[in-house]
Formats: C-alpha cells, structure tokens, sequence
C-alpha cells in the first residue's frame, strides 16, 4: 500500500507519503514534513511556531510492531517566547520499550539535551534532562514517573543547579513530583556547602497556587557579587506563594546577621514583607549603624516593568541615633571625618511621580570635615521638616568653622518625582571655608543655590577678610624637578594616588569673590598683601571659566637669597584656562651700589624672567650683583661657578631671554645654552680636549659631565658619565658640505 497527502488546520500544516506491507514481512515508512503554526493548540499554553520533519520505518503486525525507529528535526521558528534556532531527536521501540535519545534543542541563549526511556507496558517514563543558559547557569537532573488511575507519579533525582559565577546546588534525597489535577512538587531539598534550601510547590489544573521556599545559612556575598557588589553576611528566610498563576501572592520572613555593605559592617536586617497585585508592605528594620532604621508601608512594585506615574505611595521611615561616622564611611572621598547622629521620622505619601513627604529629619554633627575644604566644622546642625506639600523645608542649618559662622534656609521640593528642585540660602560670616595646605580661607558673603539637586545653579558674593595661600614654590625657589622613572625607590612609606576631581555634571556658577586687605600669600621666604576681584562662573557642560584680577598690594620676598620688595603686580584672568592667566609683577632690592628689578612676565605656564639694575647691566651682571654683590668681570673662579649655578636653577621654570648669551660673554666659556630643557656649558682644556658639563630638568633630571679628544679633524672619541651611574663612549665623524 503507497499513499500520500496533506493535512491543514489552524494549528499545523503537513505533508507526508508512505508506504505499507501486510502479511509476515508487514512493514510501514513515513516521511513527513511541515509547519507547526500554533503549539498553544496542543501543548497546553506554550506558545510556539516552526518547520518540523519526521522519518519513521516499522516492522512487524500493525498498529503495536515490534521494531520501530522514527527521526525528528525541528528547524528555526519560535518556542516559548524564545527564537529556535534547531532541535532534534532520534526514537526506538523494540517490543515496549520505548527509548529517546540525542534529545537537543537550540534556541536563543538557551539549550536542551537529554534522553528518555518507556515503558508502555508498565506505563513508566525516565528522563534525564540537561538545561543550559547562556550567561545564567546550568540546571541538570533525572525524572521518574508511572501511570496511575489518579495520574503520574514519580521522583526527581540528582538535581544540579549552578547558577553563572555562584557555588552549584544539589539536591539531598529524591522529591516527590506528581500530575494529578495539575502538578505537585514535594520534598525538594538543596544544599551548597552549608546552605540549606527546602522547597514545596502545587499548581492545580484550574491555577490555584501553593509553595513555600525555606532558606538557611544563605551566603550573600556571592549574590552580591553577581549583583555587581559587594557585600556579606548570612541570611535565612521564608518565601510563602499562594493565590494563582494569575495573580500570585508572596509572602516573606527573612533575617541576616553580620551584614557587611561596602565600608559597614556588624549589622543585621529583619524583614517581614508581602507582596500582591504589583505592590510590596510590611516592615523592614536595620540595626547595627550605632542605631536603627524601620521603614514600613506599602511602596508599588510591579514585576517585569517600571511604576507608573500614578501609584501610590505610603511609606514611613524612621531613624533613631544613626551614627554619622559609619554613615559617612561609605563616602571616604567626600567625608574626612565626622562624629554625630541623625535621627528623624519621615512619612512619604502622594504617588510615585509627586511624592509628599511628612515629618521630620535632623542631623546634628559634633564635627564634620569635609575632603575637599579640608577645614574642620563644629556644631553642625542641620533640620528639616517635610509639610506634606510636595517639600522639605530647611528650619535651621547652623555650622562653625573657625571664628566664624554659617546659616541657611531654603526648601526641597518633590515636583517632578524623586529628583527634588532646590532653593538654598546661604550666609556666611568670617566662616573658615578651606583649610588645606596650599590654601586657607574664611569666607563673608551670601550664596543661593537653585534647580535642581542632579545640576543645581549657585549664584552670589563672596568677601574673603582673612586667608593664606601657601604656593609650592615662589622665583625664590627652585622649581619642583620631575622624578625620574628610571629610579625605583624603596624602603618609603606607601602613598595613596590622589583621587580624581570631582565631576561638575550639571553644575552652573556664577560667582564673584573679592579679596579683602586679610588676604596674602605667606611663606617662610614671603609675605605678600593680595586683593582683586574674581568671577568664577560656568555654563554647563562647558568648563569652569575665571575673570578678573588679583593685585599685589603690597609685601615682600626672597629672590637668590636676597630680600625684595614689591612694587606693584597684578594676575590677569582672561577665561581661559588657569596656565593662560597673564602675569605683571615687579619687585626691587637694593644694594650699596644697584637698585636691582626683577619683573615676572607672561603667563603662568610660561612664565618669562627679567632682570635689570639702575644704573644699568646686563642680566648677567645683575644675577652676578645679586649673588657675590659685584659684576660677572670682577668675580673669582669658585663665584662663577656660582653664578652658573644659579642661572641653571632659574632656567628650570622661566623663560630668561637674556642670560644665556650674556653668561657666555661675561664668563669664560666657550660654550653656554640655557633652554627649559636643559643648561650645558663647556670649555676648550688645549687645542684637542673639551670638557662639558650639562643639568638636564625634564625626563630624568640629572648631570652629566663629558670629555671629548680630538684624534683627527674630522674624527674625535668622547667619554661620558652621568649622576644616574650610567657611562659611554662616542665616537663623532664630521664631515662639513
């Protein structure tokens, strides 16, 4: 018998032919293809579309042979809300026993091996399954189940579930797993080390839904390590489950002792929580912060999308006696150091666009330092009061800094979701706002801070009565060398990289600060009065522009151990960056002889050196007067040694146009180049020998002294050794064209 056909409905589409035999040698061949349009049709639910073929051959009486084998293939479609990209399968049946093997299914980011074996005699089915997720684990285990008048029964084995980057579970004993009027999980007990998890679970045929999941010893530190986190402590709990598929209900007690988050630790979290209908309530206490915090109410929290616009929110937090210290341990670059408690008792209402807060919040801080003022605060208190009216409003902000003090009023408001809008007034009265090395200040003026909290605009005044700058180094000093990195240094104490400087975001300015008569520059070998006006302002995302001008007023200090005066300067700010500011300062010294005028010119990245005496030298002769007191011709061989010295030190950070031709003229060398770079002089010892020593300042900064001998006119050998113990020898061809 040979026939062929075609089937359609709206679940599936096929094609087949085949052939049968009857008789002793009966026989049958199937060899069908086509397209499963809707699997919901016959699959209970589980959406699904895609080609499918089947080969099959049988021997024996029909319809129960007693050989056969069939081949599935499945090509790319959809299964399960998941893109398959292939699946097939390979069937035997000798007698009654049935046998699947090289089960594999391949779909996107997920994939399905295993095999089966059947007995439909007995009614018997055993099935060992493998799941893999690409990038979420492994799930891998055996299933046994028989017929009965009431439905399957049977057990699950050997359950291994490895979840991506955390310790692999297994199951301890056999579970209980049943079809009857739905489905029904018993007895599923896991461990991973010393964790313990129980779960029970019952979904009947019409959805109703029973389940419960007891945890013990549960380790956090690898949940928060696959969270992108870091954290520790051990947890155990109880999930509940009951209502529908539908609608679920989830209830949990959980509670986690030696919590440690981040910079905290020694801390503990009770929680009672239930959920239902896209919304969580219950209570949740954290203890430990040298204090405690409830939060309880209800909050919306839908499963598989954000809260909208509209829910409502009923939330009530309340902290008694947090700890500051460890508060700010989680912010070391912002917060130095700080002693103190928060307390307060907050309601947060309204919906989750516009929430209204209600209650009160206060922060009282014995000291407080922050890292990037560096100045220390005392008696810090800072209370807020939320009206229920989308705010909060500032009732005090106090603080001390110095001889000095702070004030502030102003509110938050809650307008546009959980991102407030602010407007803060500050006043601020000789309150020492930085205290740092490099630079200490105290502050009069007034500040308002408005927009919102994520780029707030700060506009106002400053007066600065009082305050130090404590430059790293003055024209009296040397400039700071680069270190060379050919140098290991061992045996120092461990030093921390400087932090990165803080992102402005969103940040506006528009500030002016004006330097009263309080403000100089002070250093053992300085004392300078400084004054001027400044106005710092920035448009976001554009850079921090300054304008204006800091004056020298008046004061004094050293230049080559020598005492100058200040006559008159100024510091240009154009609204360019910091190293484009232009510099015009001038100071005089005078000796029994001179009045000697050092003038600093250009801009604070390239700053040009200028030296010049009444009566009149050349800028040789004026360093030589201000070193030895007399002229470059009238100094002595050790003096001009000195004098060369001096020139090099000075050529580190300043561009000085006239010295080096002018230290070659007045000294008797045959060779003097002073660049930033480097300063190199040299001397012909006979007609064959010249001998050289140069300071290099960038790269490695050292010295490096040379002899050269001349063999020939054209050819010459030089010998070299450098401070860094490095040596070499050279040899130099000349050829002039």
């Amino acid at each position: 018998l040979r026939a062929r056909g075609r089937l359609a409905t709206p679940g599936v589409e096929v094609a087949w032919t085949g052939d049968a035999g009857f008789g002793d040698s009966a026989f049958a061949r199937l060899d069908a293809s086509g397209q499963v349009r809707d699997l919901a049709r016959f699959a209970g639910g589980t959406a699904g579309r895609f080609p499918f073929q089947v080969q099959a051959e049988a021997s024996g009486a029909l319809p129960r042979p007693a050989h056969a084998r069939a081949t599935f293939t499945l090509g790319s479609g959809t299964l399960a809300g998941r893109q398959l990209a292939r699946g097939s399968a390979q069937a035997r049946l000798e007698g009654t026993r049935l046998q699947v093997h090289e089960l594999q299914v391949e779909a996107d980011g997920m994939r399905v091996g295993g095999d089966a074996r059947a007995d439909l005699d007995r009614r018997s089915l055993d099935a060992s399954l493998e799941l893999l997720l690409a990038g979420r684990g492994r799930a891998a285990g055996t299933v046994s189940l028989a017929r009965t008048r009431a439905g399957w029964e049977g057990h699950v084995r050997g359950l291994t579930l490895a979840p991506e980057a955390l310790p692999a579970w297994t199951s301890d004993g056999a579970a209980t797993l049943a079809f009857r009027d739905g489905m029904r999980l018993d007895g599923l007990r896991l461990r991973s080390g010393a964790q313990r998890a129980d779960l029970s679970l019952a979904v009947r045929a019409d959805g109703a839904l029973t389940g419960t999941l007891a945890v013990s010893a549960l380790q956090l530190a690898p949940l928060c390590t696959v969270a992108g986190t870091t954290c520790g402590g051990v947890a155990t709990g109880r999930l509940q489950a009951a209502g529908s598929t539908t609608a679920p209900r989830l209830s949990l007690g959980a509670s986690a002792h030696d919590v440690a988050v981040g910079p905290l630790a020694r801390s503990s979290i009770d929680a009672a929580i239930h959920w239902e209908a896209g919304r969580a309530a219950g209570r949740v206490t954290v203890a430990g912060l040298g204090g405690s915090v409830v939060v309880s109410g209800s909050v919306p929290a839908p499963i598989g999308r954000p809260p909208v616009a509209r829910d409502a929110l009923d939330l009530r937090i309340t902290a008694r006696d947090l700890a500051i210290t460890r508060l700010a341990a989680w912010r070391p670059q912002i917060v130095r150091a700080a002693t103190g408690t928060i307390r307060g008792d907050l309601h947060l209402g309204g919906t989750w666009d516009a929430p209204r807060p209600d209650g009160t919040l206060r922060l009282r801080a014995a000291a407080l330092e922050l890292v990037a003022s560096g100045a220390r605060w005392e008696d810090v208190v800072v209370a807020l009061r939320a009206d229920g009216a989308r705010g909060l409003v500032i009732e005090r902000l106090t603080a001390a800094g110095g001889s000095g003090t702070l004030q502030g009023s102003g509110r938050f408001d809650f307008v546009r979701g959980a991102v407030p809008t602010v407007d803060v007034r500050l006043e601020l009265e000789r309150f020492l706002a930085v205290d740092r090395p490099v630079l200490e200040a105290s502050v009069d003026g007034r500040l308002r801070v408005t927009g919102p909290l994520t780029g707030p605009t700060v506009r106002g005044r400053l007066y600065v009565p009082d305050g130090t700058v404590r430059p790293a180094f003055l024209p009296a000093a040397n400039a700071p060398l680069e270190p060379d990195p050919t140098i290991e240094v061992v045996g120092l104490p461990g030093t921390e990289a400087a932090p990165p400087p803080p992102s402005m975001g969103e940040l506006a300015l528009g500030v002016t600060i004006t330097l009263g008569d309080g403000m100089r520059i002070r250093r053992r070998d300085a004392n300078v009065q400084l004054g001027g006006t400044l106005h710092v302002e920035r448009t976001p995302p554009g850079p921090l522009t300054v304008r204006g001008t800091v004056e020298i007023e008046r004061g004094w200090y050293t230049f080559s151990g020598r005492r100058f005066t200040m006559r008159s300067g100024e510091v240009r700010f154009t609204g360019g960056p910091v190293d484009t500011a232009v510099l015009d300062l001038e100071a005089t010294h005078r000796t029994t002889e001179y009045d000697v005028t050092v003038a600093v010119q250009g801009t604070i990245g390239t700053p040009e050196l200028l030296l010049s005496s009444d009566p009149p030298l050349d800028e040789t002769d004026v360093l030589a007067v201000l070193l030895v007191g007399r002229p470059s011709g009238e100094l002595s061989d050790s003096e001009r040694l000195s004098v060369q010295a001096e020139a090099a030190s000075l050529a580190v950070g300043y561009v000085v146009p006239g010295l080096g031709g002018g230290l070659g003229d007045a000294l008797p060398l045959d060779e003097v180049q002073v660049g930033l770079e480097q300063v190199r002089v040299g001397q012909h010892v006979g007609s064959d020998v010249f001998i050289s020593l140069s300071q290099q300042f960038s790269g490695w900064a050292g010295q490096t002294m040379a002899v050269e001998y001349t063999i020939t006119r054209r050819l010459s050998v030089e010998l070299s050794t450098s401070s860094r113990g490095s040596g070499a020898i050279d040899f130099f061809w000349r050829r002039r064209y």
